[in-house]
């Protein structure tokens, strides 16, 4: 029994030395380093996942609207509303109408006084 406490005393009196107690603060640390490193990297793949699934959701949305771009394309008259919106054409014997709101002339900044033309004509005449 004596040996047995001997021995216990022994370890005792060497974990307590001041490198055996360093050490064991520097493992402490090293452990505390690597769980911060690894949260740290979780939260990153986190934010990375999320703003993965919003990009798929724009792309879906994307998909979405193209699909329905190419349906509307498989009908002539899909085909020619396009055209008519991409480059303006008409069809021979219809004419393009301009619809102007309430009040507002489509001679403004011509004529009339306060115009271009006005100040220029007026300016010369003083």
């Amino acid at each position: 029994m004596a040996y047995h406490q001997k021995k216990q005393t022994r370890l005792r009196s060497l974990l307590r030395t001041p490198v055996v107690l360093a050490l064991l603060v520097f493992v402490a640390l090293f452990l505390v380093w690597e769980t911060w490193g690894l949260f740290s990297k979780e939260r990153v793949a986190h934010e990375t996942a999320a703003s993965a699934q919003a990009e798929e959701q724009a792309l879906e949305a994307r998909k979405a609207d193209l699909n329905q771009k190419i349906s509307r394309l498989d009908t002539p008259q899909g085909v020619e509303a396009e055209i008519r919106e991409r480059f303006g054409v008409v069809k021979d014997g219809e004419e393009e109408v301009m619809i102007v709101p309430a009040g507002a002339s489509n001679t403004q900044g011509v004529e009339g006084e306060g115009g271009l033309w006005y100040t220029l004509t007026h300016f010369f005449k003083k």
